[in-house]
Order: C-alpha cells, then sequence, then structure tokens
C-alpha cells in the first residue's frame, strides 16, 4: 500500500477542515506531511516553489459563474493571492500565493457566494465539465446544466466519492458537437435521441474509459481495444498454454514412473517444444487478428468520433 492509500485508510481526507482554523493559528510549518496531503481535498496546494504559500483550486461545475461570484473570487485574488486568477482546462479557477493564517476568511468568503474548493484534488470525482453555452446553445436539446448540477450537489461532502481509487473525470453535455471532448473523459454523458412512438425522445449516451493526463491522452475506444486484447491474453492463457503444460507434466511423469505409459525422450521433447510453440504462435494470431479488427472496425476512432456514432440530434426548426 503506496503512502496516500495508508493516510487514506487513517482519516477521511474531508475531515481535515476542522483542522484548518488551528493549521491558521500555528502556522504553515506546523502542518504534517500527511495532513498537507489531506488539505488536497479542499483545493489547497503548499507548491514547493513558493514555500508557505498555497494554491487554492475552486470547484465551477460546468465552468458557468454568476457576476457576484467573479467578484468574490476577485476581491479574494487581490486582497490575499497574487491578485491572478487562473482558469484550468477542467473549467475550474485557481488562486495562487495564499497563506495558511488567511484560508477560514476565504472559505468563508466563497461559501457566502455559494462557491466551495471541496475535492477539487486527490482522489475525487472532479469538477465537472460541460458544455460552455449550456442553456445558450439553440443545438441543445438536452437540459444537461440541471442534471450536471444536481450530480455535483450529490457528490459533494458525500463521503461515498471521497476515498476512490485515483481521480475521476465526469462531463455531461446536452451539445451534439463534443465540444467537451467527450472521449478524454472517464464517464461521459452525451446527447442521443430514439424515436418512440412517433415522438423524439431526446437523453444521454454513456461513454466509459477515456484518459487524459500523465501519460497522455487516451479515448475509450483505446481503451475498448486494451480490454479485448487482454482478455484474449487471459482466454488464451487460461486455455491453450494450460492445456500444454498438463501435456508436458504428464509426459514427465510418464517418463520417471516405472511400467508407466511408454513415452520416448523425442516424445517428450517434441510436447515440449512444439505443442508449446504452437500454442505460443496461436495466440499471437488471436491477438493480432483482435488488434487489427479493433484498430479499424467497431472500436476505431477516426472520422467517426463517439458523437458520430449517435442517431444524429438535429434542430428543429420554429
Amino acid at each position: 500500500m503506496n503512502k496516500i492509500e495508508l493516510i487514506k485508510t487513517e482519516k477521511d481526507g474531508l475531515k481535515i477542515k476542522s483542522d484548518i482554523h488551528r493549521f491558521a493559528k500555528e502556522g504553515w510549518e506546523s502542518i504534517s506531511e500527511e495532513d498537507i496531503q489531506r488539505l488536497k481535498w479542499y483545493g489547497l496546494f503548499l507548491r514547493n516553489p513558493t514555500p508557505g504559500f498555497f494554491m487554492l483550486r475552486v470547484r465551477i461545475p460546468n465552468g458557468l459563474s454568476f457576476s457576484h461570484q467573479v467578484k468574490a473570487l476577485s476581491s479574494i485574488a487581490e486582497t490575499y493571492g497574487n491578485g491572478k486568477i487562473d482558469i484550468t482546462t477542467r473549467q475550474q479557477v485557481q488562486l495562487r500565493h495564499l497563506k495558511i493564517e488567511n484560508i477560514p476568511e476565504v472559505f468563508r468568503l466563497l461559501e457566502e457566494v455559494g462557491l466551495t474548493s471541496s475535492q477539487t484534488g486527490m482522489d475525487n470525482v472532479r469538477n465537472i465539465m460541460g458544455c460552455p453555452v449550456a442553456g445558450l446553445s439553440p443545438k441543445e436539446k438536452v437540459d444537461a446544466h440541471s442534471q450536471l448540477k444536481a450530480l455535483n450537489e450529490h457528490i459533494i461532502g458525500n463521503p461515498e466519492f471521497t476515498n476512490l481509487p485515483r481521480k475521476f473525470n465526469i462531463t455531461l453535455s446536452g451539445c451534439p458537437d463534443d465540444c467537451v471532448h467527450a472521449e478524454t473523459q472517464d464517464l461521459a454523458l452525451v446527447p442521443a435521441v430514439e424515436e418512440k412512438g412517433g415522438n423524439m425522445v431526446y437523453g444521454f449516451n454513456v461513454l466509459v474509459g477515456g484518459k487524459l493526463g500523465s501519460g497522455g491522452y487516451r479515448n475509450g475506444d483505446e481503451t475498448a481495444k486494451l480490454i479485448m486484447i487482454f482478455w484474449c491474453l487471459f482466454a488464451f492463457i487460461g486455455s491453450g498454454y494450460e492445456h500444454s503444460i498438463a501435456n508436458q507434466s504428464l509426459m514427465s511423469l510418464a517418463l520417471l514412473i516405472p511400467h508407466g505409459p511408454e513415452v520416448s525422450l523425442a516424445g517428450f521433447l517434441h510436447n515440449q517444444v512444439f505443442v508449446t510453440a504452437g500454442n505460443m504462435v496461436g495466440g499471437g494470431v488471436m491477438v493480432g487478428m483482435v488488434y487489427v479488427f479493433s484498430s479499424g472496425g467497431a472500436f476505431a476512432s477516426g472520422e467517426e468520433s463517439h458523437l458520430g456514432k449517435l442517431e444524429p440530434v438535429e434542430q428543429k426548426e420554429g
């Protein structure tokens, strides 16, 4: 078990909030290494290049905020930070150069305007992304923002989602243009339409297994391809190679047991070399065929994106 998992078993990350007032009185140097990690559950990151100063990541679901929230963020940045606000690739904002003694007041100001930094770091469901023109786009057929807001409210402060194996990225969009690159997310809900009883019913298709972060981009199609390949390898090892090992074991016993089945050394070597090699080649061919199929077939990414495979969402006149 790595050190982060050990830290999580000792104390849930969300419980660190009750200690922040004490940290503010005692200073940043009094904070243990374990609690430095736990502070990330509330978006507080102690930066090595700036000892004693924290970066704060603020959750902005769908990237939508009100003018009074933006004013509050600007005031916090000017009063307690370096006067700058970063906009992240997950539609959040980050405030830099904050001191721990000011964090209780910063949190109070954020809560006054309905903002939070909760669960913006470490092994949590991160900020949920959506179409930046949600509610404004004439192409939008699903009210995704209300669904996104409800999902966010369900996750925030919920300990069922604060001890994940790793961070988890979600996007929920009613936009048919894939402006949020849904295929890069762990979980994505994208618009879909189906005809039922002569009426067009709008809803969502679900995409899983995308990736964007350390190690580079990987979409859900590539993940599905890897799953197929590893499954074939598992099936091969579990059947063909196991059969070959069983044959070799029985033939070895036959050579050693007196009055047992007559097996020549040449026959044993034939089984050991050629049968095993045949199984290996067969497994390689099987995996290769799956890879070729998935590269150009049902799991391929290319001109047809995930959204292109959906039944098209067409704009209605009027």
